[in-house]
This record gives C-alpha cells, sequence and structure tokens, in this order.
C-alpha cells in the first residue's frame, strides 16, 4: 500500500513513550507503535503527540501545526488517558475531599468531538483510537508511592478496581464522538483484552503499553490498513 501523508496526535502512549524500570525513568522508545508503522508503511509518519497531553491541549496543537495539517492525508487521533487522571497527591492528603479528573467525561467528549469537526471541516480523513486498558492494580501501585495508600483506597471507595472502570468512562465517551461523527474508530484496546494476562504488555506505572504493548498495537493498526476499504479508498 502506498501511504502518502499521516499526521498523529495524541498523548504519551502515541509518542512512544515507555517506563524504564531498570533507570527509573521514562523515555520515548525507538519501537513505538508509531514508528513501527512508519517502518512497515516505508512512510514518514508526522508525530505531534506529546507527554501529558489531554484533548484540550490538543485542540491548541492542532493550531500550532495548522500549516503541517495542510499537507496531511489522514490525522490519527489518540486522546484519553490524560484526560481521566486526578491529582494523587491532593487525593492522598484529603481523601474525604471533593477531587476532579483533569477533564470530566462529558467535557472530555465535547472538546473530542470539536476536535474532529475542525479536523473534518478541513477536509481532513480522521480515525481515532480507543484506549489501551489501564492495569488497576499495577496504577494504584504506581500512584500510591511516597503517598498514602490507605488514603487514596478510601477516596476509591475500597475498590482500586473503581481505576479501570473510570477509564473506560473515557473509552466509551470516545467511541460515542467516532460514533456520531462517522469516523473509524481503531479497537486496539481489544487487542489487549484478548490476551490471557496483559499485564505483561503493560508498563510498571500501570497505563503505558511496553514495548511488547506497542508491538501488538502497531500489528493491530497494520492490520486494519490492509483490511478496512476506508484506508484502502483514502490511502492507496
Amino acid at each position: 500500500m502506498d501511504i502518502k501523508n499521516i499526521c498523529f496526535f495524541g498523548d504519551s502512549i502515541a509518542k512512544g513513550v515507555v517506563y524504564d524500570s531498570e533507570n527509573q525513568k521514562y523515555k520515548v522508545s525507538p519501537t513505538g507503535f508509531a514508528s513501527l508503522m512508519s517502518e512497515k508503511l516505508h512512510t514518514l509518519i508526522n508525530n505531534y503527540a506529546v507527554f501529558g497531553c489531554t484533548v484540550q491541549a490538543g485542540l491548541k496543537r492542532l493550531g500550532r501545526y495548522a500549516e503541517d495539517l495542510e499537507n496531511c492525508d489522514l490525522v490519527m487521533l489518540e486522546f484519553g488517558g490524560n484526560d481521566c487522571d486526578h491529582n494523587w497527591q491532593a487525593i492522598s492528603d484529603n481523601p474525604t475531599g471533593e477531587h476532579h479528573p483533569n477533564l470530566e467525561p462529558s467535557e472530555f467528549e465535547s472538546l473530542y468531538e470539536t476536535m474532529v469537526t475542525k479536523l473534518k471541516a478541513l477536509g481532513k480523513n480522521v480515525v481515532m483510537l480507543n484506549l489501551p486498558p489501564i492495569h488497576a492494580e499495577k496504577y494504584f501501585a504506581w500512584i500510591s508511592r511516597d503517598r498514602s495508600a490507605k488514603n487514596i483506597l478510601n477516596w476509591l471507595g475500597g475498590n482500586e478496581n473503581r481505576i479501570y472502570t473510570w477509564h473506560e468512562m473515557y473509552n466509551k465517551a470516545l467511541s460515542s464522538v467516532a460514533k456520531r461523527q462517522s469516523v473509524p474508530l481503531l479497537d486496539i484496546r481489544s487487542a489487549f483484552l484478548d490476551r490471557r494476562d496483559y499485564a505483561d504488555l503493560i508498563c510498571e506505572d500501570g497505563i503505558h503499553p511496553n514495548e511488547e504493548g506497542h508491538k501488538l498495537i502497531a500489528d493491530t493498526l497494520l492490520k486494519a490498513c490492509e483490511e478496512s476499504p476506508f484506508f484502502g479508498k483514502v490511502l492507496a
């Protein structure tokens, strides 16, 4: 398939960030899924994803890279992991207080739809990625480091799996956007959940796919490129 010009907007997952447990720091992996796709498709993917990006910040980045978008045939979007996150230090300090995510689910859905609408108004072909699943046990251990695990668990109602279900709400919200906007939604989430233990594909922090996870995402997206009539029409 002769791919033309792809632009990626999203957060650290789209950027290819993984947690290096040996050196105890985050790094951009050379085998992130966008890099693997670029290699397999023999094309340069313009990756404007950035660590910590929410869909609200993503909208601003569309404006920043407006000139680059003019020559872009396909825009791929991957948001949600930061939007649903909380200030865990504040929760640890005051577990009975009122705490809000970076973006409430309704605001996340509304802004994501605004982003898709703007891109379509520019005449761009848009696809969305859903969220790879969070691993609640790993993530809870991660956010509890040097904090009160007891207080955080109390705020979660005594069930660390609440982290997973909250994350799932944002995945459902972006699925609703894709359906209303009639844009393809690439299901990378199921690829993880189909595994007997997807924990092996997630970094120590419980939210970033590791190198094996990125390979799974790349394989899933490449398969969609090969099989989907949409990609055959837009990118051939």
